[in-house]
């Protein structure tokens, strides 16, 4: 059977965020989860500035990555380079 995979939510951020403000470890923020302890040592690590870990600072770095990730459109890469080439309008 395929594994599915689901992008952590706002609501289980602020859980990791008050959880570790808390001082909890990482296994048992992933138990209240119901998700994989690699998947919290993650988010933790991607999203940590210094010791604190702000949901609000990591959604937004996700949005990002998100935004940044994916394949070109080649259609958008021929336009791009025609309009970088000067025609002459005769």
């Amino acid at each position: 059977m395929a594994r599915t995979y689901t992008h952590l939510s706002a609501e289980e951020r602020g859980l990791i965020m008050a959880e570790t403000l808390r001082g909890s470890a990482g296994v048992a923020i992933a138990r209240m989860l119901g998700r994989s302890p690699s998947t919290v040592a993650r988010e933790l690590r991607r999203n940590a500035h210094g010791e604190r870990y702000d949901a609000t600072l990591a959604g937004s770095a996700y949005r990002e990555r998100r935004k940044a990730c994916g394949r070109a459109c080649k259609l958008v890469d021929a336009i791009v380079s025609a309009t970088k080439v000067k025609l002459n309008p005769e």
